[in-house]
């Protein structure tokens, strides 16, 4: 647990995989007279980016890695992650969006090697742009419970997110808690439950979440930069 939570936190060389993803532009013309603005934006988020998009495609590749061995199973293995990989990363929806996730992979990926003596991953990722794929089979080598995994995930988008808020000057820290407070039975559903059909959504955002995402492209300055 410890070792989970130090991964997950933002000191981590990664970031902790950190990036706003369009949530610094609605925080630019964030009002601080109402707090349900931006909770609605993160809930949006988490559920229409994070639960179908790269929760799920944690979670699959976690499971994936679980499958009985067959004689040419090394091969079908990373195919299969492969595919996973580029079903998520296709449904971005801006190309900044892309090239970020595909820079967090490199950090992650240089991250897990050092710190987790996992020269595997390193070997597998140049394969891979969603840094999800990667924690897919990293939290199942290091034998993370996925459960705790994914509540840990989504927590940390919800105060990495907050924080955005609170960095701008927009609210307090006091107002900060409520937000998370606020989500964080959310977070915990999502997190539980995986969504009721069996074909890849990919990651659909809110009409918002999807023009912020491109209108981050022109926000300066920025607290993210990839």
């Amino acid at each position: 647990m410890a070792e989970m939570h130090y991964f997950f936190d933002s000191g981590f060389p990664s970031g902790a995989l950190a990036h706003s993803f369009g949530f610094e532009t609605f925080c630019a013309r964030f009002s601080s007279k109402s707090l349900y603005q931006a909770s609605n934006w993160i809930k949006n988020y988490m559920y229409f980016s994070l639960w179908h998009g790269d929760l799920e495609n944690f979670s699959r590749c976690y499971e994936l890695l679980d499958k009985t061995r067959t004689e040419d199973y090394e091969k079908q293995q990373v195919k299969s992650l492969v595919a996973l990989d580029k079903q998520l990363h296709v449904t971005r929806t801006t190309a900044e969006s892309r090239q970020a996730q595909e820079s967090l992979t490199k950090a992650l990926m240089r991250s897990s090697a050092q710190f987790f003596d996992a020269p595997d991953i390193s070997v597998m990722s140049a394969q891979f742009q969603e840094p999800s794929t990667l924690l897919g089979i990293l939290a199942n080598k290091r034998q993370w419970d996925m459960s705790t995994t994914r509540v840990l995930f989504l927590m940390r988008e919800l105060v990495m997110l907050t924080s955005v808020l609170v960095r701008y000057g927009k609210i307090g820290q006091s107002q900060q808690l409520t937000i998370i407070s606020d989500l964080t039975k959310t977070a915990a559903a999502l997190a539980r439950e995986r969504p009721s059909f069996t074909r890849n959504a990919g990651s659909r955002a809110s009409i918002e979440v999807e023009l912020d995402q491109i209108d981050h492209t022109h926000l300066t300055p920025r607290l993210f930069q990839s």
